[in-house]
This record gives structure tokens, sequence and C-alpha cells, in this order.
């Protein structure tokens, strides 16, 4: 099932990536390392707002919604939570606050693009 799960997040996050690609070049997918579980973050833009879906291989999943701010997006997540990433166009830097049994628990990232 896992499997199954990440073809369709990475087929899903293809189409998106290549859709909104000319809306910033650092739209796609990025592989990441959450702390507790390995999974797959996909960014797209629209005008100057980027859409994160955080899709973890546990089957489960968030979004995050922010402005850019030269190569840096910083905003909020699904659970209220904040998020802030620079991107150089090879990977994601950052952290995203995750809640976890009523508490948010800060997590840094570092992911590589993979498309």
């Amino acid at each position: 099932m896992k499997k199954l799960l990440a073809f369709a997040c990475l087929f899903t996050g293809l189409g998106l990536a290549n859709a909104a690609q000319a809306a910033n070049p650092n739209d796609g997918i990025y592989y990441c390392n959450f702390g507790y579980e390995q999974g797959y973050v996909t960014l797209n833009t629209g005008n100057n707002t980027g859409y994160l879906a955080l899709l973890s291989l546990d089957q489960s999943w968030s979004y995050a919604i922010g402005n850019w701010s030269g190569n840096q997006l910083s905003g909020r997540t699904n659970a209220n939570g904040e998020f802030s990433a620079e991107f150089n166009g090879q990977q994601m830097i950052g952290y995203v606050d995750y809640l976890v049994d009523g508490k948010f628990n800060r997590i840094s990232l570092t992911c590589p693009r993979i498309v």
C-alpha cells in the first residue's frame, strides 16, 4: 500500500509541477525526512502564493500555504503551525511545525528536489 501511495503522490505531483512550472522555478517535488517518517513535498505556486502538500509514506498528509519573499516561502500549515523554507533550485531547507498530541513540534527539513 505504501508503494501505491508513493506512486500516486509522485504521479499527481508530476502533473501539478508541470502545470505550474512557469509560475516559479522552485516548483516541483522534494524528498524529505520529517523526523519520524520519510515522504514527499510538492510545491506549486500561483501568483505570489506557494502551496505545499506534505505526503508521508505512513499515509498521512498535510498542507501549507505561504507567501514568497525572494527564495523564502513562509506561512501556515492546515493545523495552524508555522513553516518557513528557503529554496535554491536543488533543495528546500527550513522547518515545519507538526501538531502531535495537541502540541507543535518543530521539525527541521533539508529536502533534495527530485523533479
